[in-house]
């Protein structure tokens, strides 16, 4: 009777006959707790189905046997169907056909075994009209009132987040192409300048080495620094690319403060007197001589902004100032050392001075302030600024003048490890041993430019104009190194490399020193190289320093070879030839004079052909 009145509902079973008091007031007390429960019972439960019912994350329960016992409102809303039209029926009918047999069996295994399956991550479900939507989900294995067990899975529609993301990832991809195709491009325009700019300045700088008037040498300095300046737009471009891929690091080595400022102000020197401008350098006695950093960067920040000053100033005078500054930065050591280019010129307007170092960015010309250059200069010096551990800025008043300002961090120097084979203009060339060098380069003028600055240099030359000519001077001589261009006919000079460490010009030739010497200045060109297995790199234009530079790091203590000196051209004879006036634009120089007959007599013959064919035409 008592089991029969709880199931009915009853709270509580009383004896009439053993009624009392006592046992009336626990029964009451009982009762009224038992309602109190059920009430905060039923009430956790509307408010557990208030949390279920608008959850975003989609709920479902499913029977042991795959079949629907309860959907909220928000996987109805996911899948389509209405709450009706899931009950009862298997979860399947939300599955791709493809996938249904795949997970009824996990959905059986789930529920034999109830630990972690597969069934936790992405999946493509199928909605109410057919749509394909991706969702994320998981599950938990509890046991019903009926002490059955069932499956409650929880689901998140995350379709238009994977379509965000491959939208992302195609834009990440554009972009990379799109970084690509401009590093490919700025390699190629670099390759395609520097080719002619090669043979212009090399052949200036060997003029200039001959007896010249004074109006002639004035000219042809005009056209090497002309060339230079060309070089410089070409290396901020590259620099900037370096700096923007996150590829151009600091070099860190001991110098000599003074003598890089120095040696960076006397360039201006001669730009500054023809304006009639005053030229001043001031360094405070605190700032250390000997400093370990990056001096060729230094340089180029303080070259833009001297070079800036001295543009915009008509009268007075550029004066740069170097002291101490202090920093918060406790790195052992650090020395911080701020910069200063004060400038009587026209100044820069307010409302300008904050773009002044945007990329290709330039404040708005006038009469007073001339347009020119590409805009890049102090783009270039806020980013090295910035790996220096170091900010740049600029005070300006229109009329008056304006001061650029750089902090940069440095590492005390030893005197006694400054890198001996950073020169100044002014130091002369080391000396090498004469060597035998195999020169391969296709292109004429640089193969003569280049020719002539080796054999000044004592060494003996001889030409190679493609690859398969490499491979088979190597076989029939022996040689102290090659210079390889990248780029020549019938095979380059990367191929030409991997050949001959095969093996292929002979065994003794496999660890031939071989220096690449090509136009193109981009890391990726410099990379192909080492990997193809060349000891070396060179950029062109071929400078005498950076050429000495690198044939004593590969050649150190290596002996020259003993093949004899090469064959001097014959000169023609006087009648055909007014060698006296020749020699003395050459300034007596008669090797130079052999080789550049030499060149003539042998570029001739194809030049008259080509006229004669022309004439016919």
């Amino acid at each position: 009777t008592d089991l029969e009145s709880m199931k009915a509902g009853a709270a509580d079973y009383l004896v009439k006959d053993r009624l009392d008091g006592q046992t009336l007031e626990r029964s009451i007390r009982y009762t009224l707790e038992h309602h109190r429960l059920e009430k905060a019972l039923r009430l956790s439960e509307q408010r557990t189905r208030s949390v279920i019912e608008k959850t975003p994350v989609g709920i479902c329960i499913t029977d042991e046997h795959g079949y629907f016992e309860f959907v909220n409102s928000a996987f109805c809303t996911i899948y389509g169907f209405s709450a009706d039209e899931l009950m009862d029926r298997h979860f399947t009918l939300v599955v791709p056909d493809d996938q249904k047999q795949m997970l009824s069996e996990m959905h059986d295994q789930f529920i034999r075994e109830g630990t972690e399956t597969n069934i936790r991550g992405e999946w493509k479900v199928q909605t109410k009209d057919n749509r394909l939507l991706t969702i994320l989900a998981d599950a938990v294995r509890i046991t019903g009132r009926d002490n059955r067990p069932k499956k409650v899975t929880y689901v998140v529609d995350i379709t238009r987040r994977k379509e965000m993301e491959q939208e992302l990832q195609q834009a990440k991809d554009a972009a990379e192409n799109a970084s690509l195709a401009k590093s490919e491009f700025l390699a190629s325009m670099s390759h395609e300048i520097r080719t002619p700019m090669n043979s212009i300045i090399g052949m200036t700088e060997i003029s200039l080495q001959t007896g010249l008037t004074d109006e002639q040498r004035d000219y042809l300095q005009t056209v090497r620094d002309s060339g230079e300046h060309l070089l410089n737009v070409i290396n901020d471009i590259l620099d900037l690319s370096k700096i923007e891929a996150r590829k151009l690091a600091l070099d860190t080595v001991h110098f000599n403060l003074f003598r890089t400022l120095q040696s960076t102000v006397n360039t201006f020197r001669l730009q500054a007197r023809r304006k009639k401008i005053d030229l001043d350098l001031t360094i405070h006695p605190d700032v250390p001589r000997y400093l370990q950093g990056d001096p060729i960067r230094l340089r180029q920040i303080v070259v833009n902004l001297v070079g800036n000053a001295i543009k915009f100033t008509d009268t007075g005078g550029v004066r740069i100032e170097v002291r101490p500054e202090q920093n918060g930065d406790d790195t052992p050591g650090s020395i911080y050392l701020r910069f200063q280019v004060i400038d009587t010129g026209v100044g820069i307007p307010p409302e300008q001075q904050t773009m002044v170092f945007d990329e290709f960015s330039q404040v708005s010309c006038t009469p007073a302030r001339r347009c020119g250059g590409t805009g890049l200069g102090l783009a270039i010096s806020q980013r090295l600024v910035r790996l220096m551990n170091g900010t740049i800025g600029l005070e300006s008043t229109p009329g008056t003048g304006s001061i650029f300002f750089f902090t940069a961090r440095f590492l005390p120097g030893d005197p006694d490890q400054v890198d001996s084979a950073r020169w100044d203009m002014t130091d002369s060339l080391p000396e090498i041993p004469p060597l035998h060098i195999l020169l391969a380069e296709d292109n004429e003028l640089n193969l003569k430019m280049a020719t002539i600055l080796l054999e000044q240099m004592g060494h003996r030359v001889t030409p190679a104009r493609h690859g398969e000519a490499v491979l088979d001077r190597l076989q029939k001589e022996r040689f102290d190194l090659v210079l390889m261009d990248l780029e020549m006919p019938r095979m380059g000079g990367l191929e030409t490399t991997r050949r001959i460490r095969r093996g292929e010009a002979g065994a003794a030739n496999r660890s031939m020193t071989i220096i690449a010497m090509t136009a193109h200045a981009m890391t990726s060109h410099r990379e192909k190289s080492e990997a193809a297995g060349m000891n070396g790199y060179i950029v062109k234009p071929i400078r005498p320093r950076s050429l000495v530079t690198v044939l004593k790091q590969q050649l150190p203590d290596r002996p020259p070879s003993s093949d004899g000196p090469a064959v001097p051209t014959p000169v023609p004879d006087e009648a055909v030839f007014g060698r006296k006036e020749f020699m003395n634009r050459i300034g007596d120089n008669a090797e130079l004079c052999r080789e550049l007959v030499a060149f003539f007599l042998t570029q001739m013959p194809t030049h008259l052909d080509n006229l004669k064919d022309a004439l016919a035409q």
